[in-house]
């Protein structure tokens, strides 16, 4: 390409691009389609310096649309199509790579339409995907340590854009301009707040919160107010200084977790000074930088930093199973948001508002798998569609105003009612006695009012701390009654005396079978192991979660594996939340074998004792309103022989309780073995109370 030609040239791509913006932006309707746009990167260092690279991807833009050819190890070539294609690989035009852009080309054709989207109130995400090193960054934030305004990407550009809008809009008296910014990363599942000191970071990262009417999730997070672009790159400086970043072989500064930046935006406008109501425009704009995916052959990470794009692919996986979902388009289809931090956070995104892709892609043949995948997770966002609606109100200024002249005309009747019980007894109606009375009367009922509040919230006190030593004395006395009861079948079985074992089992199970189903006190239908007192009252209040399971242990008794480590799934039959991942209780069930005996013994020869253990490690999906005690109770066929309990764990929606039971039967006979092998011989129960 010579000097000469290439002036002529940008404006042309320039003006293509802003004329492709501008169509593109005058069809946001109820129902839009994602916008995605590939980019082809320049050959970095690494892959300058191989001998054998070749650039394996071209392109070509056409009147409607573009499309991208990939030529796969076999030679042949794999065609994609999308809203732009493009390439900074090389500015010549014999390159074959398809049409050369700078960062104001892609901000023109994808920036300037979410500017104005957002400034139309309308909700905007902006996802930068692809495999690490590939330019994400680069597009979304621009070259790093470069001042130049030629170098900044979409972000940067986008608020200086906002800001300009603003600076308009504050000249003008009749209308309340303001922004404000917050930056989280997701790092290993968690969200960090970039905005906060890092030395002030819970170590379990910020808990997610529910949004109403189900529009996605939030983080409660550092929100800046921002008054103009500086500040921007105030807060845009310190979040990058606190990016969690790593060296890999495919990439010096890859980015090791999930980057949002959400700018919210908010104008309100009164058509003149005296107007009794006013419009209120708000958007939110969530642009989102993806670590890249990386194969672990080729990032060559081990330790953390393999640990770290273990978590990088998971959350993009997720990501990929919601837009499989959604691209199908398959009414009352469940979109699986809930099985990551990612997702989650990205719900919102996928209801409601417009959403543009970047596609990064690198250039060269050893990466042709991670391109390819690029651009099959890019197809499928094209088949997207997603609401897009507009988020403008009218603000209730005319129905206050309805209220106050209310108020003024009921006070104005009360004052006249007044006035003619003053003229009934002969008063002026400026009577100052009566006026003392009135005031009299009033701070007497106020201090009866306040006397009679306090007697009853003191009632309130001592009638649940009654209620509550109740339940601890009952169950107290069915603890005790029950160990003594143990005890004794303990040390009959001790000395072998089988009858009196037998004898106390059964006196036993009446004991175990107080406060369960079918007794007078109102229980749970879905519960399976022996009520307290406690967890009876729970119930009643609706303070109470209950997941169950049941298994069978036939494993032990069949001559297979000595011991089965087990992530059980439990199904929910009290306290059902739709927002929380399905529990279960992760436990190992194994022999036990004297250190004296081989392992080679280990398996079970009918006719013998049997010892094993019953480890309950830990569980998870507790819904977070039942998390303020949690424990575990297991019992053998249902409530008709004995139940254990694991110790009280507080305010945890995935336990740890690691409680070991050791179960010993002298000799298993075939009568014993056929109870082993029957289903839920061995029933869990995973049990959530929320505290009055």
């Amino acid at each position: 390409m010579s000097t000469a030609s290439k002036p002529g040239q940008e404006r042309e791509r320039r003006g293509s691009a802003v004329g492709a913006a501008r169509s593109h932006s005058s069809t946001v309707g109820e129902d839009a389609a994602v916008v995605v746009a590939v980019r082809v990167r320049a050959f970095n260092k690494r892959e300058s310096a191989e001998k054998a690279v070749r650039a394996v991807v071209r392109m070509k833009n056409e009147e409607v649309g573009a499309r991208t050819w990939v030529r796969k190890a076999d030679g042949k070539e794999k065609e994609y199509s999308f809203d732009y294609c493009w390439q900074t690989h090389s500015e010549e035009s014999t390159s074959g790579l398809g049409n050369y852009v700078t960062q104001d080309d892609v901000f023109q054709a994808l920036g300037v339409p979410i500017v104005k989207d957002a400034l139309e109130g309308r909700n905007v995400c902006l996802l930068a995907y692809g495999q690490t090193g590939a330019g994400k960054t680069y597009s979304m934030l621009g070259k790093e340590r470069s001042e130049e305004a030629r170098d900044q990407g979409i972000v940067p550009r986008a608020c200086t854009e906002l800001f300009a809008r603003c600076e308009e809009d504050r000249r003008n008296p009749l209308v309340d301009c303001n922004i404000d910014v917050r930056v989280v990363e997701i790092y290993m599942d968690k969200v960090n707040d970039l905005l906060a000191p890092k030395e002030t970071w819970a170590q379990g990262g910020r808990k997610l919160r529910r949004l109403p009417n189900g529009q996605g999730y939030t983080v409660d997070s550092i929100k800046v107010v921002c008054e103009s672009y500086a500040d921007v790159q105030r807060v845009f400086e310190t979040a990058n200084k606190n990016r969690t970043v790593g060296s890999t072989a495919l990439n010096d500064r890859s980015s090791r977790a999930h980057t949002i930046f959400t700018i919210t935006y908010r104008r309100t406008e009164k058509a003149s000074a005296d107007a009794t109501s006013a419009t209120t425009i708000t958007s939110c704009i969530n642009l989102v930088d993806l670590a890249g995916s990386e194969r672990t052959a080729k990032a060559k990470t081990t330790g953390d930093t393999l640990k770290e794009g273990v978590s990088i692919n998971k959350g993009l996986s997720c990501l990929g199973k919601c837009i499989q979902v959604v691209s199908e388009g398959k009414e009352g289809a469940l979109v699986p948001c809930n099985e990551s931090v990612l997702t989650r956070l990205l719900q919102g995104s996928m209801i409601n508002g417009r959403v543009v892709m970047i596609a990064a892609l690198s250039p060269a043949d050893s990466c042709v798998d991670e391109t390819i995948g690029t651009l099959e997770f890019a197809k499928r966002m094209k088949h997207c569609r997603i609401k897009c609606d507009k988020n403008v109100t009218m603000s209730p200024l005319d129905e206050l105003r309805k209220q106050k002249v209310e108020m003024e005309r009921s006070m104005q009747l009360e004052i006249d009612r007044l006035k003619s019980v003053l003229a009934e007894q002969g008063l002026p109606p400026n009577s100052d006695k009566f006026l003392v009375d009135v005031e009299s009367a009033a701070r007497e009922r106020r201090r009866l009012l306040e006397e009679r509040d306090q007697v009853k919230a003191e009632l309130e006190a001592e009638r649940r701390m009654a209620q509550q030593l109740r339940f601890d004395l009952e169950e107290l006395r069915q603890r005790t009654a029950l160990q003594e009861l143990e005890d004794m079948k303990d040390a009959a079985v001790a000395r072998e005396d089988w009858e009196e074992a037998a004898r106390i089992v059964e006196e036993l199970k009446p004991l175990r079978r107080a406060g369960t189903v079918g007794s007078s006190d109102a229980s749970p239908t879905g519960c399976a192991i022996p009520m307290t007192a406690r967890r009876r009252s729970a119930y009643q209040e609706c303070r109470m979660f209950c997941a169950r399971a049941s298994l069978s242990l036939d494993f032990l008794v069949s001559g297979g594996a000595p011991s089965r480590f087990q992530q059980i799934p439990l199904e929910v039959t009290i306290g059902k939340e739709s927002d929380t991942a399905p529990p279960q209780v992760v436990a190992n069930i194994y022999q036990w074998t004297p250190l004296d005996q081989p392992a080679s013994q280990r398996e079970f020869v009918p006719g013998s004792r049997l010892d094993f253990v019953v480890h309950i490690i830990g569980a998870s999906g507790v819904p977070e309103r039942f998390s303020e005690i949690v424990y575990c109770h297991y019992v053998f066929k249902s409530a008709e022989g004995e139940a254990y309990k694991t110790p009280e764990v507080k305010n945890s929606t995935a336990p740890t309780f690691d409680f070991k039971k050791r179960f010993a039967f002298p000799k298993v006979d075939e009568k014993l073995m056929n109870w082993f092998k029957q289903e839920g011989v061995l029933t869990f129960e995973l049990i959530g109370i929320a505290m009055p």
